[in-house]
């Protein structure tokens, strides 16, 4: 079977492939510069992007499934990605993605999942717990855009019983390549280089590979429990005050720790995914990623890295 796969380059993306390979699926997946990428040796690579419907067509030919991840937006923004161009953001990111969804449709794509965000709900409504039947009330333009695919994804999957999905991640962290694009890289770094505290934040934040598996379970799911969904996709709330204590625990020394920050106002229950069996790594994936970042920052040359354990 060969999945197809959109954003495989991303954040998100890399995980997502990775786990596919894992489970012995082909994978074909788009890049956006002149040559392919140098990940994931096997994978089949074609130039393209939403915005080429010839590309587009050439994706999703044979295969059997299509995770959607990717996103045209100001690189390091997610909201506020938009920039200056509305419309194009739109253009490319919405309309893009329909004609990506009925090109799989009419291709005989049999799964998909489309990759939404916690952005879809919003930031401006009440605290408290949301559930994946939580109505969106998008604040930003890339909420928009996703509270809009989730709509699209209830069409194709109520109104034809095309089994797609949407999976809502909240903040996601996990080593990706190369390394210093993975979150909290430059916070560990600083941290080990003895810099003072960060600014206090918190959010809730899940793993990569746990998103990998969430897409996983959906797109191998019975379709009747999948088709016009969305999932929530949380793990744990997640403090910077946190993330430095650990990294104390891993130096053996103290280290400039900030005041902890409110914890997040809006917190999203996964009854969906706990019925499909996912299982998220909580505090100790936390604390192996952490402790991954401080060896990769040590290999790259800390001047106070964890070679002062103990100092």
């Amino acid at each position: 079977m060969i999945a197809a796969v959109t954003g495989a380059t991303g954040y998100v993306g890399q995980f997502v492939v990775g786990r596919l390979l894992a489970e012995g699926v082909a994978v074909r997946a788009w890049h956006r510069g002149a040559v392919p990428p140098p990940l994931f040796p096997g994978v089949e690579w074609l130039a393209g992007n939403l915005r080429d419907a010839a590309s587009i067509g050439r994706l999703v030919a044979g295969a059997g499934i299509l995770v959607h991840c990717a996103l045209e937006h100001v690189p390091g923004r997610y909201r506020g990605g938009e920039g200056g161009d509305v419309a194009g953001f739109y253009e490319a990111n919405l309309a893009g993605s329909v004609r990506l969804l009925q090109a799989a449709r009419e291709a005989g794509v049999a799964r998909a999942l489309v990759l939404s965000s916690r952005a879809a709900l919003g930031d401006s409504r009440p605290a408290g717990l949301l559930g994946d039947d939580a109505q969106p009330q998008p604040d930003s333009h890339y909420g928009a855009v996703k509270a809009a695919l989730e709509a699209v994804v209830s069409a194709y999957g109520r109104g034809e019983g095309w089994p797609v999905a949407a999976l809502r991640p909240t903040g996601i962290y996990g080593l990706v390549q190369p390394v210093e694009r993975s979150k909290w890289f430059g916070l560990v770094a600083a941290a080990l280089d003895g810099a003072a505290a960060p600014e206090p934040r918190a959010g809730s934040e899940v793993h990569g590979a746990d998103v990998a598996e969430a897409v996983w379970r959906i797109v191998t799911a019975d379709p009747a429990l999948v088709a016009g969904r969305a999932f929530n996709c949380s793990d744990l709330a997640v403090d910077r005050a946190d993330l430095i204590g650990i990294l104390e625990g891993l130096a053996g020394r103290p280290l400039a720790r900030p005041a902890r920050a409110p914890a997040p106002r809006i917190v999203m229950s996964c009854p969906g995914l706990a019925a499909l069996g996912v299982v998220f790594g909580g505090r100790p994936r936390l604390e192996a990623t952490v402790a991954e970042l401080a060896a990769q920052v040590e290999a790259g040359g800390c001047r106070a890295g964890l070679r002062q354990r103990g100092a």
